[in-house]
Order: structure tokens, then sequence, then C-alpha cells
């Protein structure tokens, strides 16, 4: 399958076709629902991506090289470090390179999720509430808020009368958004990805 859908990706498959690269045979995609969180994944996305894996590795005898960009980052280091075991992972993976990957989220998305940021293509298309509750919905909004997991608490949203850490986020947060974003922390670790 050709994941051409993004500008990124197009990009980079067609630079790698030019350098002898052919999809299917040597280059493959794993998309996945980006709205969705990592409880999702572990059900769907994780499953198939194994199965890729899998099946290029025998159809290659090689060792799969992966590459991500952005949310793809979290994405793959939450598979390799809670989906698949380390012999898995020594039998089939050569290596890893993550491109601009966001490891503990983004303020965007903080700032998104409470907020609602009604800019797409750099003009508002819908109203801001709208978006905001769009984004609320989302698991992968609140697992890539920013998280206090390396012992930072710095400030991510300053008002005319209050600075919030990245420590004060639960208390923005309630009802749906609150669980998301608490049940994500255990998929923000930094442990290494083997």
């Amino acid at each position: 399958q050709k994941c051409d859908a993004t500008k990124n990706w197009k990009t980079i498959i067609e630079k790698l076709e030019a350098s002898g690269y052919i999809v299917g045979i040597d280059l493959f995609s794993a998309p996945y629902d980006f709205r969705q969180g990592p409880d999702d994944f572990l059900v769907d996305a994780y499953p198939k991506l194994k199965m890729l894996v899998e099946n290029v590795h025998k159809q290659s005898n090689r060792k799969v090289k992966l590459a991500s960009i952005s949310m793809g980052g979290p994405f793959l280091h939450t598979f390799l470090t809670h989906f698949v075991d380390q012999e898995w992972k020594d039998t089939h993976i050569e290596s890893w390179l993550s491109l601009a990957g966001i490891f503990n989220g983004f303020t965007q998305s903080f700032q998104n999720v409470v907020f609602g940021r009604n800019q797409f293509l750099g003009f508002p298309v819908f109203e801001q509430t709208s978006v905001r509750d769009i984004y609320r919905s989302w698991f992968s909004a609140n697992w890539l808020i920013p998280k206090p997991i390396y012992g930072d608490d710095r400030v991510i949203l300053v008002t005319p009368s209050h600075q919030y850490r990245l420590s004060d986020i639960p208390d923005l947060l309630y009802g749906d958004q609150r669980e998301m974003y608490l049940r994500s922390f255990r998929y923000n670790s930094t442990a290494g990805p083997g």
C-alpha cells in the first residue's frame, strides 16, 4: 500500500523511488487513524504493523528499517515498547529513523483540546468551539498533550492572570479529556525502543 496522502510522505516516497526503491517490494507503508490513541492501536494498528513487518522480513529475508514522521514517533515508540518484545525486535527490526518525532507531545495539542484552534490552511474555517469539541473526542489529541515525565514542569500557557505549568494540565481538563490524558501517561515513557 502506497502512503502518499500527505505531502511529507509523498515527497519522501518519490525520492526513495528515484533512488531505486519499489513500493510493495522494498518500500511499504503502515497508515493508521491519527485520531485514535495507544489503547486503540494495541487492538488494531499494531497487530497490522506487526504482521506487515513479519511479512516483509519473511519476503526479503532481511531485517526491516522503520521510519516515522511527527506523531509516527510516539506511535512507533509505543509499538516497540508496549506491543512487541525484545526477541521480536532483535529478529525483525534493523533500525528506526524518527523525523521530527513529538515524543512528549506538543503544546498545540493542549491548546486545541482546551480552546480549539480555528485555523486550517491559514484561515478560520470552523467555529472555535466546534474545533475544540472535535479535538476533545480524539484520544490522540489528549495523548499528545505534553506531560511532566522528565521532571520538567515548564510553563505551557500564560494568561493575564495565571501561568499554567505542565503539572496544572489535569486541573484544566475534565471528563473524558482528563481521563484520556491521565490514562495516556503509561505510554509516554522514556524507555529505549530496543
